[in-house]
């Protein structure tokens, strides 16, 4: 998958680091990229990575990317 920044990215949690081991869920444009565990993130929340899980690979995502963030719950 290749990651073009947005023009305007949009954020929908305070910072990354109340993210961090929680389960997220990544939409580009309105459709479901990938749910998984946040492993890491940048302070501001700008960009985060999602953990390995099953055949999937550790990735990077967020509204720097045009990507929108929505935690979920447990």
């Amino acid at each position: 998958m290749r990651l073009v920044p947005a023009s305007t990215p949009t954020t929908t949690f305070p910072g990354g680091s109340s993210l961090l081991g929680k389960k997220v869920e990544i939409q580009r444009q309105g459709k479901v990229l990938r749910v998984g565990y946040v492993e890491s993130a940048t302070p501001s929340g700008e960009v985060v990575w999602l953990e390995a899980s099953g055949i999937e690979q550790r990735a990077m995502y967020g509204p720097a990317f045009g990507h929108r963030v929505i935690p979920l719950s447990d």
